[in-house]
């Protein structure tokens, strides 16, 4: 075991992660998923001083506006990027068993993804799991074809964008009027 709070080390070319794509339009999945899911998006909309509801983000996601990917460990040590979609269902049986955190795109931009939000488990941050987490986002962004990635994040994630690519374009600021 490595320090991840449970999480085998990878073997080369493997993920201690298994992520993939919540099927949006089945309440089957969705709602059980959301149980899960839906503290940490409240945590963000707090963070956001309330830019935006819990219950409008579960609406973008079953109308296919916004995507939903979950992060689960893997324990089995199996896990590769092209193995995850194949993976994911089984850890859709129990959702909350293994759960590492979520991402959720915004796909209907005119030219870019953006990513609408990141969560990890306070357990899980500081682990690298954010590094596996968003080279597996960049991969699915690639596939849909769009030629831009943006991204709202925190000030102390700011310099870990700058990093990994992205360049500083609008900042998002807010004063609260009384």
């Amino acid at each position: 075991m490595n320090d991840v709070l449970g999480i085998p080390p990878a073997p080369t070319g493997k993920s201690p992660l298994i992520l993939g794509l919540l099927p949006c339009w089945n309440r089957d999945f969705l709602d059980p998923a959301w149980s899960v899911v839906r503290p940490g998006v409240e945590e963000l909309a707090q963070i956001a001083l309330g830019e935006f509801d819990p219950y409008w983000v579960w609406q973008q996601i079953y109308s296919g506006q916004f995507q939903l990917y979950m992060g689960y460990t893997d324990l089995t040590g199996k896990a590769t990027p092209k193995e995850y979609q194949m993976m994911f269902p089984e850890k859709l049986r129990t959702p909350e068993k293994d759960y590492v955190g979520f991402f959720i795109l915004d796909v209907f931009r005119k030219k870019a993804v953006h990513v609408f939000a990141a969560y990890i488990m306070p357990e899980f941050r500081n682990r690298g799991i954010y590094e596996i987490a968003y080279d597996y986002i960049e991969s699915q962004v690639k596939m849909i074809g769009a030629k831009e990635i943006t991204a709202t994040v925190s000030k102390e994630a700011a310099d870990s964008m700058k990093v990994r690519g992205f360049e500083t374009g609008l900042v998002n600021v807010r004063k609260i009027l009384k």
